[in-house]
């Protein structure tokens, strides 16, 4: 395994073994993988209950022809999420990709081709955020702002708009000026969809927007009547307390949902697209099908392991158990003065340039894994904190506490 944010270094650690939050090398020695193995590992390792729901699949693979994409865990996956009422009350239609990319891709090609059913063919320039990153499909990266991506291929990426994200030196208030700049230049007739991840991940450092700001993109989605698309791919599945980061913000309910990663708990690639009711309704009345097909569509193992992913947390009462985390977290970092932000069990922090050295190399010493983020601030890196949610609130506080004491 790469050590990521030791990677000038060339760490490599060969990991053999695994059990909860932890991962175990050729010297059985324990590392406390507080990344959630890149955010992909939500729960933790060896979960029981997830692994056995592969098991499950391997076994009756053959009621599960891939191109019917309609199977017994299909039906076990939309019955898991009727038992959630942000998804049972506003969102009828769910697809599961190979990846979070696919689902993105799936996204805009089917409000492409809705567009194209409406006789509105001339919706197709899609804004989103400046700095944020979306995916490695040729779609993704027309969305996505990040140079290092873009730079040996940009010829090949079609007109894609961006507006400030609120973050460095740009507020809130100015990134929502930004947004409607661009839509009055573009022309909200044009415009296909407006793409956010309501809390930015690693691109941003960690950093939890008010319930004003997404609120307010919302409702200039509604007002100029542009879908509404959520980048909810690292914010699911309890990673911040709620099923969704559309739940912890109250009456955000976006027309598509993009969820990935940690629904599988890092067992397989995955990816969903979750679409709002009556969104898809253009398609029924015309008899027409959104004509996107994926060799893993509507897997039966990513279906079955992400149904016992949300049933595991409701029975463990995990979604109580992370917000109490949250509580923790933000008690001890209360006194901290650095550019820090938390949810959940998640936290990003700039930290000046003359200390990251020290920082990293005392968590490589004391065996934790840590996440690099993007810093906010001047002369500053940034380190990202994304513990499994098994985590016991014993290692949350000592990763922590070696933290403040280094600063």
């Amino acid at each position: 395994m790469v050590n990521i944010l030791y990677k000038d270094f060339n760490d490599r650690i060969n990991i053999v073994d695994s059990s909860n939050e932890y991962l175990i090398d050729t010297n059985n020695d324990k590392w406390l993988d507080a990344t959630s193995g890149g955010f992909a590992v939500t729960l933790g390792y060896k979960i029981k209950e997830i692994n056995n729901a592969m098991i499950e699949v391997s076994n009756t693979v053959s009621q599960c022809h891939h191109f019917q994409h309609k199977h017994i865990y299909t039906d076990k996956l939309s019955n898991t999420m009727n038992l959630y009422s942000f998804f049972k009350n506003n969102y009828s239609d769910v697809i599961t990709v190979g990846s979070a990319s696919d689902a993105m891709e799936i996204a805009m090609r089917t409000i492409i081709k809705k567009n194209v059913l409406k006789k509105e063919s001339h919706k197709i320039k899609f804004l989103s955020r400046d700095n944020a990153y979306y995916g490695g499909t040729l779609g993704c990266y027309t969305i996505s702002d990040r140079k290092t991506y873009k730079k040996h291929t940009s010829y090949a990426y079609m007109d894609c708009l961006h507006f400030k994200a609120p973050i460095g030196i740009y507020t809130e208030e100015d990134s929502i000026n930004d947004l409607l700049y661009q839509i009055e230049k573009y022309e909200p007739e044009n415009i296909a969809g407006i793409i956010v991840e309501l809390i930015p991940s690693t691109s941003c450092g960690v950093y939890i927007p008010t319930q004003k700001y997404n609120e307010t993109i919302q409702n200039i989605c509604l007002e100029y009547n542009i879908p509404f698309i959520v980048d909810d791919v690292v914010t699911n599945t309890g990673r911040v307390g709620y099923v969704s980061s559309c739940e912890y913000y109250s009456n955000i309910i976006p027309d598509i949902i993009i969820q990935g990663k940690g629904i599988t708990n890092g067992i397989v690639p995955c990816g969903a697209t979750i679409f709002k009711n009556s969104f898809l309704d253009v398609f029924k009345h015309s008899k027409e099908s959104i004509d996107i097909s994926f060799t893993a569509m509507n897997n039966p193992i990513v279906c079955n392991i992400w149904s016992e992913m949300l049933l595991y947390m409701l029975k463990n009462d995990m979604y109580t158990k992370i917000r109490q985390n949250h509580h923790v977290i933000k008690n001890m970092i209360k006194n901290l003065t650095y550019r820090i932000d938390t949810l959940g069990n998640w936290l990003g922090i700039d930290i000046p340039n003359e200390k990251i050295n020290i920082i990293k190399n005392k968590f490589l010493k004391e065996k934790i894994f840590v996440f690099s983020g993007v810093s906010q601030t001047k002369n500053c890196s940034n380190i990202v904190f994304a513990w499994p949610l098994c985590t016991s609130h014993e290692n949350i506080q000592n990763s922590l506490q070696l933290l403040i004491e280094l600063l």
